[in-house]
């Protein structure tokens, strides 16, 4: 194997020793400290011609030995990639417009675009269009804030691939607060929480990506995207003093996110993927990525097919402005006009 890209998990360790025709280890924005990434790059093997590992958004980035890479002949990219930005830079309106990139300009030039060293989150600040790298940006922590501190158990450590571990999501109610926990791969739930944390009980095994409200009802999007895609929209309500979650819509692939236009439409952007496997090996499967409109029917439409970021830019926010989509994704701004369906590419430069 001479690419693995393990990115976005919540991995603690990792040995690559049995891979040694690697070349290319995407292991960002996992959970590896400085001795588990100095252990990592112990198990690289040696190389002579290019190879890269990129390491950048774990905890131990900046105090790990990358020596013991490069040594080997790695190229390691870590935090000082970054991009450092003018204070008036991380407002969109800033960024340059350039030509939409085919989706085989995107897949066949991985080191420009799926190793691109920037995770691209868009947000709205005081009626602005902002943009920042994912690993700077706040909003997902104020999302999952509580007034309570959620424990497994009395043990100190977390098991992060355990109930009640995760990325997470959080909307209040009138008795409480109801936090989605995603995992990845490891799984994830739905529960609801009492206002001071001390009642809890599990409303389902859907893995939340986002709530959304609408008309008053509350929304989420949810699904897994590894080795197959799906997900769906669901929506959550009280029946018999419980909160329960029911399918509004099957989605054709994994959501990525979700806001509302001007008509109450859901705009959804979906992650695609090319690949799966089964009792044979590698399969194609028909998993492309997408940007949907749904309205209060459930009915679906199409807005873009076959989206450029496949599965290689990684779309993870969403703004929508005057019925204009800019969806926030690996490497640039996807822009999306509802009315006249023109898009345009954005990039800080």
């Amino acid at each position: 194997m001479g690419i693995l890209s393990c990115d976005q998990n919540l991995l603690t360790r990792l040995d690559v020793s049995n891979n040694i025709l690697l070349t290319n280890l995407r292991c960002d924005c996992n959970q590896l400290q400085a001795d588990a990434l100095n252990e990592l790059f112990r198990t690289l093997p040696k190389v002579d011609t290019r190879a890269s590992i990129m390491i950048r958004g774990n905890p131990g980035e900046l105090h790990c030995d990358r020596s013991i890479a490069t040594d080997k002949g790695w190229k390691v990219y870590f935090n000082d990639y970054l991009l450092v930005f003018k204070e008036n830079t991380t407002f969109l309106k800033s960024w340059k417009n350039h030509p939409v990139p085919t989706t085989d300009e995107v897949k066949n030039n991985g080191q420009e675009y799926n190793w691109a060293p920037n995770d691209w989150v868009v947000y709205l600040d005081e009626g602005e269009i902002r943009v920042d790298d994912v690993r700077n940006y706040k909003r997902r922590d104020l999302r999952s804030e509580l007034p309570f501190e959620i424990k497994q158990s009395n043990n100190k450590w977390t098991n992060v691939s355990a109930p009640l571990a995760g990325l997470r999501d959080v909307i209040e109610v009138g008795d409480g607060y109801l936090v989605g926990f995603n995992r990845g791969e490891w799984g994830g739930e739905l529960y609801w929480f009492s206002k001071n944390g001390e009642e809890k009980y599990k409303i389902s095994g859907h893995q939340i990506v986002q709530f959304i409200k609408r008309d008053n009802k509350i929304y989420a999007i949810e699904g897994l995207a590894h080795l197959s895609t799906g997900g769906s929209i669901i929506e959550i309500e009280k029946e018999e003093g419980k909160w329960i979650a029911k399918e509004f819509l099957k989605l054709p692939t994994t959501p990525e996110a979700v806001q509302l236009d001007s008509k109450g439409n859901f705009i959804v952007v979906t992650f695609g993927t090319n690949w799966s496997f089964d009792k044979g090996g590698m399969t194609v499967i028909n998993a492309t990525p997408g940007l949907f409109s749904i309205d209060r029917e459930a009915n679906i439409d199409t807005l873009v097919k076959d989206g450029i970021w496949g599965d290689y830019l990684y779309p993870s926010s969403m703004v929508i402005q005057n019925d204009v989509v800019y969806i926030g994704m690996r490497k640039g701004v996807y822009k999306f006009d509802l009315t006249t369906k023109r898009d345009e590419w954005l990039l800080p430069e």
